[in-house]
């Protein structure tokens, strides 16, 4: 991954390479567009979080024939230069317009450390990003969040984040989807309590890892959900699993995001 970051980076030095990477790999697949949440993506595969950290390489990435990017974890404030927050996200997409759908993952920060800070962080990220990105994901597991707090496990405190968020859209005159990122280690019971309230207050979707999760809550919500899909190592057979099991899209980790790869799963999908 660093050195495709790199080739990134010094290909902005070259006016030509860009173009050189477009058109080596970026194929557009017509057969595997589709509308999900409303938001029409041309394809299938995106960029997964936890690789553009910072918001600034989604069309970089889109060269190399992703058709979406989900950006952070992003947390309010800067917290040094591998973190830099929700502004800094927002500046790099006021001076480069993304080219293909922006998921925003908000994160906490390492000083949001009681309920009420938590729940204030969000709420103002969310407001100052909404006109920027096309969905929010809210992530649940504790590991992605670098304030370490436990109280996102408890549905209860997740309910009162969203339904802040959820508030706050109403308030906006475009529509934006909020899903909600499960972690991989969570319990059968308590996914199940989460997806029980995603269907009553209007939480648009899911972001899930591992196709047993994925079927899971295809089968629990009867597909009223959709899901978003991530594994470990997404190899082409993966892919279509995913997909089989439910999954309307799929985002590719670090360890996957190589040039080449997006052509080759979706080649291997359309067969």
């Amino acid at each position: 991954m660093q050195r495709l970051l790199k080739r990134i980076r010094f290909g902005r030095y070259l006016p030509g390479l860009p173009a050189l990477n477009r058109l080596a790999f970026r194929k557009r697949f017509p057969g595997l567009a589709r509308n999900v949440f409303g938001i029409d993506f041309p394809g299938v595969l995106g960029l997964g979080d936890g690789v553009d950290i910072n918001g600034e390489f989604y069309n970089d990435f889109a060269n190399f024939g992703l058709s979406f990017a989900e950006i952070g974890p992003l947390p309010l404030a800067p917290e040094g230069r591998h973190s830099r927050g929700v502004r800094h996200a927002i500046a790099c997409m006021q001076q480069h317009p993304p080219k293909i759908p922006i998921l925003a993952n908000l994160a906490l920060g390492k000083d949001s450390n009681d309920e009420v800070r938590i729940k204030k962080d969000f709420s103002t990220a969310f407001s100052l990003m909404y006109d920027f990105a096309d969905v929010f994901v809210i992530n649940t597991s504790r590991q992605h969040l670098s304030g370490g707090t436990s109280s996102l496990d408890e549905i209860s405190f997740l309910g009162e984040i969203l339904d802040e968020l959820l508030s706050l859209r109403l308030l906006n005159d475009r529509f934006k989807p909020i899903l909600i990122k499960i972690p991989s280690f969570i319990e059968t019971e308590s996914l199940d309590r989460i997806l029980d309230y995603a269907m009553l207050s209007g939480i648009d979707g899911m972001v899930v890892q591992g196709v047993s999760t994925v079927r899971h809550i295809t089968d629990y919500t009867r597909g009223r959900l959709p899901v978003i899909a991530r594994d470990e190592k997404v190899t082409p057979e993966k892919a279509v699993e995913l997909l089989e099991a439910g999954a309307s899209l799929i985002e590719l980790t670090d360890e996957m995001v190589r040039p080449g790869t997006a052509r080759r799963i979706n080649e291997r999908i359309l067969q």
